[in-house]
């Protein structure tokens, strides 16, 4: 065999060879542009869906993050302070802010709320579109620890006239201890406690005129606790409502009671009792220690 018959055979080989390579090559940057499409696809509608969960999640947070601090207001302002509910005024503003639409908020509990919100991408020829719920709550932890007090024996004067002599006072001929209790029945100073009757007496006693009460919103058993998540000793235990307030509270620090909410000032307690925190007279607002009375933990909660 000539070295020109060996050449020729050896030239016509790698043009087969050539002529398979090319079709291969082509059929492999076809997979990858598919894969990449694929990939670029499977992207997109990942990131639309984590851009619906982002929104949600955001608008549910908003509907529960101002519960602790509108029930530090109630507390400190509101003589019968009820438990904030969610709020989905601000839902609506935080999807748009994450790039989404709010389409439903709802209160599905008393401290609890659910949103779904929903985020698209219309760019190109396949638009993508997800929705997403999300679940938050406001966890509200009462620490507060304190013992309820034994609420008095109502119906006769006795222990309205004992403590009087206990204490060497008498008692105004129209004392408002001697009035009738509309609430409890009985004598008004028959439903108070002990240390409060007292104050009350030496108040009569400095004004030379009645102390006009009735007794306070929590005084058991004669008026049944408020209904609620806020617990009965947050409320005070002992507490009266004195309509004519102006002269008691004209005695000032000298009383060893307060005046704990600007709003209603009718509204008088033991400055030992929490909603005074030990406060004399008027107070800029009850339960000065208010953050020891509970914890708050606003979080995204599970949808089962």
């Amino acid at each position: 065999m000539t070295n020109a018959t060996t050449k020729s055979r050896i030239s016509v080989r790698q043009r087969n060879e050539d002529g398979q390579v090319v079709p291969a090559v082509l059929v492999a940057l076809v997979a990858f542009l598919g894969l990449g499409v694929m990939f670029f696809a499977v992207s997109r509608a990942g990131g639309v869906s984590a851009r619906s969960q982002t929104a949600a999640d955001a608008a549910a947070l908003s509907t529960v993050n101002r519960i602790p601090e509108l029930l530090r207001y109630e507390l400190t302002y509101n003589p019968n302070p009820v438990m904030p509910s969610p709020d989905c005024g601000a839902a609506s503003g935080y999807a748009t802010a994450n790039h989404a639409t709010l389409e439903n908020c709802a209160v599905t509990g008393a401290a609890e709320a659910t949103v779904q919100a929903r985020a698209t991408d219309s760019g190109g020829s396949d638009p993508q579109s997800a929705a997403s719920l999300a679940r938050a709550e406001a966890d509200i932890e009462w620490t507060i620890a304190l013992p309820q007090r034994v609420s008095p024996g109502y119906g006769s004067n006795a222990k309205v006239v004992s403590a009087a002599f206990a204490l060497g006072v008498s008692i105004l001929p129209n004392s408002g201890l001697l009035a009738p209790e509309p609430v409890c029945g009985g004598l008004a100073g028959g439903v108070i406690d002990t240390s409060l009757l007292y104050s009350l007496m030496y108040a009569e006693w400095y004004l030379q005129q009645p102390v006009n009460f009735t007794a306070g919103w929590n005084s058991s058993p004669c008026a049944p606790p408020p209904s609620g998540p806020i617990p009965d000793l947050v409320r005070p235990t002992h507490a009266i409502r004195v309509s004519n307030w102006q002269a008691l509270s004209s005695l000032g620090p000298a009383m060893p009671m307060c005046q704990p909410y600007p709003s209603d000032p009718s509204y008088f307690a033991l400055s030992s009792e929490p909603v005074c925190g030990g406060q004399r007279g008027q107070t800029g607002g009850a339960f000065p220690g208010i953050d020891s009375l509970f914890d708050a933990n606003v979080r995204l909660i599970a949808i089962s």
